[in-house]
């Protein structure tokens, strides 16, 4: 009978650390730990739980334990992220996206200019650098704006900008940069453009990270699989009801 009731608490106990988790379970695969610079879960709160010293941070739903973006104070930014155009992912679960035209999800900084994934005047979603753009399609911003969290990343390695939409390619292009230019990241801001209090966006967020590093499509597949918190919050609160229907009819 020990044991049934030890079973039973333990997975209340897991069921309980599954509620406390936003869209996806908090816990990164192994591999993915490889060269993260930054992360917010928001299991907790708004806080990143790896890095610090940005400036503000992001809003914080104590009860979905998910992130907003949507006033001032809640668009986290960071002078020099000691990284590199040539080396680097930005992933973020995003949804409830609002903004008007060319307002920024995001901003990068480096010595030639910005790069801003930025909602355009017919609601398309670009990346502008400065040596070009990509769009990365209506559709992308119809996905965004929805009610479910989708998981979109940005790469750069030593040639190219690539963008996945839940761990699929949609849309690429050369970063521009020479080999003798400074590709250093020297600011980022999250919700609107690097630098200045306009083209805003607002968003419920979940698992931002940032790495020092490109990951490969199968890591970027990876980060869209991590099981939901309700399908083994269900399994585990079924497995605890069918060992208490059993322990009661003893």
């Amino acid at each position: 009978m020990k044991s049934k009731k030890y079973i039973l608490a333990m997975c209340v106990t897991v069921a309980m650390c599954c509620f406390s988790h936003g869209a996806t379970v908090g816990v990164i695969p192994g591999a993915l730990n490889d060269g993260i610079k930054y992360y917010w879960n928001f299991d907790s709160g708004s806080n990143t739980v790896i890095g610090s010293n940005w400036n503000g941070s992001f809003g914080y739903d104590s009860s979905t334990h998910t992130g907003t973006m949507g006033t001032i104070s809640d668009r986290p930014w960071k002078d020099n992220l000691g990284m590199d155009l040539t080396s680097f992912t930005v992933s973020l679960d995003i949804s409830n996206l609002t903004g008007n035209a060319w307002a920024d999800i995001y901003c990068l900084e480096t010595a030639k200019g910005k790069i801003k994934i930025e909602i355009n005047n017919t609601n398309e979603i670009y990346c502008y650098t400065p040596f070009g753009n990509v769009n990365l399609g209506s559709a992308f911003y119809t996905q965004l704006t929805g009610n479910n969290l989708s998981t979109f990343t940005f790469t750069g390695d030593d040639t190219s900008l690539k963008f996945y939409l839940d761990g699929v390619l949609i849309g690429s292009m050369e970063h521009g940069f020479l080999p003798t230019d400074d590709t250093s990241l020297t600011g980022m801001q999250f919700g609107q453009q690097y630098g200045g209090q306009h083209q805003l966006t607002s968003a419920i967020i979940d698992n931002v990270i940032i790495w020092d590093r490109p990951l490969s499509q199968s890591e970027i597949l990876a980060l869209t699989t991590i099981p939901e918190p309700s399908t083994a919050t269900l399994g585990l609160l079924g497995l605890g009801a069918l060992m208490l229907r059993r322990r009661r009819a003893m």
